[in-house]
This record gives structure tokens, C-alpha cells and sequence, in this order.
């Protein structure tokens, strides 16, 4: 009942009518008067709740539309084929290997600045923009280019990605912006400086990686010490300069 409640309420549809689809989609009932037509009228009700589903997501998509502004300079050419993948930025078609492609590189700058202006997460926190993006240049640089899979590309796909379910699951409903932030900054950063080896591997060749975790989630630690270490060491990439010691 509660879903069904939470369900018609995002999607502004009467509760009584999710109640009567779901009862009539997957309660068991006697087919021996009116079988058929009972059959068609739930498959009706069933069309009618897709498409008024799919609707309501897609105006909210719409209406969360990212920036598309570039965070450095490039070439007009290379400005319109980035503006035009950023089209697709909430959907799950977004294309990041392009984005590679055309942005030389710089993917992960791209996604990054323009998934936390979407969120309104870079006014909301007081993060400086000249900060901002010498921060996305650090991570960009932080992640090997000689990784085949553990590289900048595949970072800006976890934060796209996760982006794209944040929006589409509508999970602003039930957690914080300061909660978002921190999704999406892990979400950027979960690999960061990955070397290409397992966590097996530093931990049966003693390396000084597995020694400094104490071979406990070792390459996870290093990725999430590395972000706190850099913006510790240099405030001009601290992008958490503007919060409070409780946040």
C-alpha cells in the first residue's frame, strides 16, 4: 500500500487507480464469468500507467536539465560536439567514450562541472569555480592514462551513471544535498589513482600500498585518502573549503 501511495504521488495519479491496476494486474481472480474482457482491461489499465509513468519521469528529467557551459577553453567545432553530447547527460545513451574523443581527453572535467552546477551543489556549498576546476583537472590527471578500464573514462561513467539514478529515481526526495555531494564526489573518485592491480596483488607482494592500509580495503583506501590528502595539501584545488566542520 505504501508504494503504491508513494508511487501515484510521483506520478500524480490518483491512488485509487494504482490500487485497482496492482489488484487487477497481480490478484488472483476467477476466470469463469468474463474472463476476456476482465483479461483486456487490465492490459488497458496496464498501457495507461506506462505511458503516464514514463511521462511524468521524463518531464522531471526536463526540468533538472544540466549546464552545458565547457569549464576550459577548446576550439568551436570542439565546443558544439561537446554541447551536443551533453544533450543526452541525464539519459542512460550518454556516450562518454566520444566525449574522450573530442574532448582530447578531458572528460571527466566536462561531466564533473556540469553534473554539480545541475545539482546546484557549486552555489549551494560556495564552491569557487576557479577551484572547481583546477580540482577536476587534478582528478583527470590522478587517474593513469595507461589503464586500460581503471582510467578517467570509466570514473566520469560512475558519476554520469550515478547522476542518471540520482535523477531518475527521483532519490533527492530522501537525501540531503549535502549527501548528493559526497554521491557524486565518491562516484568521481572511487578509482583515483589506481595503479592496475588488484587488491590481492599488494597484499601477497607486500607492497608498501598493502602495508600502509594494513592490507584492509587497501586500494579503496588509497583512492579515498588520495582525494582527502590533495585538497588538503593544495587549497587551491579544496573544493570542501566552504563547509562547516559538522558537514
Amino acid at each position: 500500500a505504501k508504494e503504491s501511495t508513494a508511487l501515484a504521488s510521483s506520478t500524480s495519479m490518483p491512488n485509487l487507480q494504482v490500487q485497482e491496476w496492482l489488484r487487477d494486474c497481480f490478484t488472483p481472480r476467477s476466470t469463469k464469468h468474463g474472463g476476456k474482457k476482465k483479461s483486456m482491461k487490465v492490459v488497458s489499465k496496464s498501457i495507461m500507467f506506462a505511458v503516464r509513468l514514463k511521462k511524468a519521469t521524463s518531464i522531471s528529467r526536463q526540468e533538472s536539465s544540466p549546464t552545458d557551459f565547457i569549464p576550459f577553453k577548446a576550439e568551436p567545432e570542439t565546443e558544439e560536439q561537446i554541447r551536443n553530447l551533453l544533450a543526452d547527460l541525464d539519459t542512460w545513451n550518454f556516450d562518454v567514450w566520444e566525449l574522450h574523443r573530442v574532448s582530447g581527453g578531458r572528460e571527466m572535467e566536462v561531466v564533473g562541472w556540469n553534473i554539480l552546477h545541475s545539482w546546484g551543489l557549486v552555489k549551494k556549498f560556495g564552491i569557487n569555480e576557479d577551484v572547481l576546476r583546477k580540482w577536476l583537472a587534478s582528478v583527470q590527471a590522478a587517474y593513469p592514462r595507461s589503464n586500460n578500464f581503471h582510467n578517467a573514462t570509466h570514473g566520469s561513467d560512475v558519476m554520469q551513471t550515478t547522476h542518471y539514478m540520482l535523477k531518475t529515481a527521483h532519490l533527492q526526495k530522501y537525501v540531503s544535498e549535502l549527501e548528493i555531494l559526497g554521491i557524486l564526489i565518491s562516484a568521481m573518485v572511487h578509482d583515483m589513482g589506481h595503479d592496475g592491480f588488484s587488491n590481492n596483488f599488494h597484499k601477497n607482494a607486500v607492497t608498501d600500498r598493502a602495508i600502509r592500509f594494513n592490507d584492509q580495503s587497501i586500494q579503496e583506501m588509497y583512492h579515498v585518502s588520495s582525494f582527502f590528502d590533495a585538497i588538503q595539501r593544495d587549497e587551491s584545488i579544496n573544493i570542501l573549503k566552504g563547509l562547516t566542520p559538522k558537514q
